[in-house]
């Protein structure tokens, strides 16, 4: 039986680090008119976010609320993503984290610098329970905004004077200013072993597109890592899928997830249908005081699309020894449950498939099926296939292997 995933959360540093940056110093339940505005504030980012080419940016990001809002609201959300991202590639051997001294990283159009500090959280959070070898990192993040680099350094050099890093580790972040339809934005032959692209790729078309991704792929470091991820809307994700095919066609990087293989998508020529995965963790009080608000629900989970693609020949599915590689799959659904009977979509980047158990065929072989989560790598053994779906007997194998 599957154990359940671990709920992420923020450090309490940090928490108390984005209500000190943002000026709020009492906490928000003590000032309902200030939570007033600074809901109005996450409406408003969150409006743009539908249509983001018809905003203006810059222009919002004057406001103070507007600035406060993303502190408080949309940094922690979109920094936790990271935390599963990252946990997959290393834990996959995809990413060798435990054998490195030193690691560069590139954070492109980086912000307030959310993805950096959702990195630093994530090495203080597995250093309570893996060792590492870890004992210097270099950040470098680009933006096209001056106001946002400013923000991210103060943010990363606060939080790195919390202690709350792990002994010894040493953070050295620098920031530039450029954009990604700039063909030279990156403006240095420094070579990067993790490259994050977060809410920014899938924005991009045609010919800026094209030179954004060769310029992120020549300055990947051999054995590195590449993430990107994007809110987890149909447009967004659809998007994504034009990025998975031209990285597949003219680079030599291997895609590691969310697809377990690079053939072409199922989803491709469907489009109604988009791939994503969903984060449960515990939100900041300001986080809870606003959805109160808004009638927003990110306590119930964070919906967000990405991909990781590595620059070695690591074998995506090597560490599940003794299970024949057709036979595992991704789960890209929750469970739905109907009267006598439950499904869920699988997907192992070739075929997409719905299974159906009925409740009579509930076995101890296949008893994972109504604890399966998506994102779950599953085997699957003696599916039998019918018009619509493929049917789990009784006799049949479903176990979460990861």
């Amino acid at each position: 039986m599957k154990k359940k995933r671990p709920s992420i959360s923020l450090s309490p540093q940090l928490e108390q680090l984005l209500s000190s940056h943002a000026g709020i110093q009492e906490g928000l339940h003590k000032n309902k008119k200030l939570l007033q505005e600074l809901a109005a504030a996450v409406k408003a980012l969150s409006d743009a976010y539908v249509e983001p080419e018809k905003c203006d940016w810059k222009a919002l990001y004057k406001k103070t609320a507007a600035v406060q809002a993303y502190l408080l609201y949309y940094l922690p959300v979109n920094l936790v993503k990271l935390f599963p991202l990252l946990d997959e590639l290393v834990k996959g051997g995809a990413f060798d984290l435990a054998q490195r001294q030193h690691m560069s990283v590139l954070d492109i159009g980086c912000g307030p610098g959310t993805f950096m500090l959702g990195l630093l959280e994530y090495l203080c959070h597995v250093s309570r329970t893996d060792a590492s070898g870890l004992q210097s990192i270099s950040l470098t993040g680009v933006d096209r905004i001056k106001d946002s680099l400013a923000a991210a350094d103060s943010l990363i050099r606060q939080y790195c004077s919390l202690g709350f890093l792990p002994p010894g580790m040493e953070v050295k972040a620098s920031f530039r200013q450029g954009s990604v339809i700039s063909p030279d934005f990156l403006k240095s032959p420094e070579l990067y072993d993790l490259i994050i692209a977060g809410n920014i790729i899938a924005e991009l078309q045609g010919e800026a597109l094209s030179d954004c991704l060769a310029a992120i792929t020549g300055h990947l470091a051999p054995g590195g890592a590449l993430i990107i991820v994007d809110p987890g809307t149909r447009r967004a994700a659809r998007r994504l899928l034009d990025v998975r095919n031209m990285l597949l066609q003219h680079t030599e990087l291997r895609l590691y997830a969310p697809c377990l293989c690079a053939a072409s998508c199922p989803l491709q020529d469907d489009p109604g249908q988009w791939c994503h995965e969903k984060l449960f963790w515990h939100p900041t009080e300001a986080i809870r005081l606003i959805d109160g608000v808004l009638g927003f629900t990110k306590e119930k989970g964070i919906k967000y699309s990405f991909l990781s693609f590595v620059k070695n020949d690591v074998e995506r599915l090597s560490i599940h020894a003794g299970m024949a590689k057709d036979k595992i799959w991704r789960v890209g659904s929750y469970v739905i449950k109907n009267k006598g009977e439950d499904r869920l979509w699988v997907c192992n980047g070739e075929q997409r498939l719905q299974l159906r158990r009925l409740e009579r065929n509930s076995s101890e072989t296949n008893s994972d099926f109504e604890q399966a989560e998506r994102g779950d790598l599953v085997f699957v053994d003696g599916a039998v296939p019918r018009i619509a779906f493929h049917d789990l007997p009784r006799d049949a194998v479903f176990t979460i292997v990861r």
